[in-house]
């Protein structure tokens, strides 16, 4: 688990490969709290380089810091996904592409792990329909 600056609420575990989805929507419950959302999803422009050398700064300082919150919550077999990025909307691009990949056959491969997978013995059924990938159904908008 990472924390950032000491505050326990922004604390969540580090994507290992497993349940994209949930960890998605938990990084950009995190960023948009630190006011970092909106250079992940590029609806913050970049500086203009002639712009005010403050300003240049604190986008960059920003971009720096959203780009480390990313990274520090992958675990290393993930981070080699976007060491070569050039920024955090980038990173953030390259792990939709390859975690969130709209294909048939990625399509039919969760379809057959939802419909193949079996329920333990005291399990809470939504805890197994959601464990059971629906959620990343949902996310491939298949209904």
């Amino acid at each position: 688990m990472a924390s950032f600056e000491g505050e326990s609420a922004r604390v969540i575990d580090k994507f290992n490969g497993e349940n994209f989805n949930l960890w998605k929507f938990k990084m950009e419950m995190v960023l948009a709290s630190m006011d970092l959302w909106e250079i992940v999803d590029r609806s913050e422009e970049a500086a203009p380089s002639n712009a005010d050398p403050k300003i240049i700064k604190e986008y960059q300082r920003s971009a720096k810091k959203a780009m480390s919150i990313i990274g520090i919550n992958l675990v290393d077999s993930q981070l080699h996904h976007i060491k070569r990025c050039k920024g955090p909307a980038e990173a953030w691009k390259t792990l939709c592409n390859i975690h969130e990949t709209r294909s048939l056959s990625n399509i039919l491969f969760i379809c057959r792990k939802f419909f193949t997978c079996k329920m333990q013995e005291g399990e809470d059924l939504l805890d197994h329909i959601n464990k059971a990938l629906a959620d990343q159904l949902a996310c491939l908008e298949v209904p």
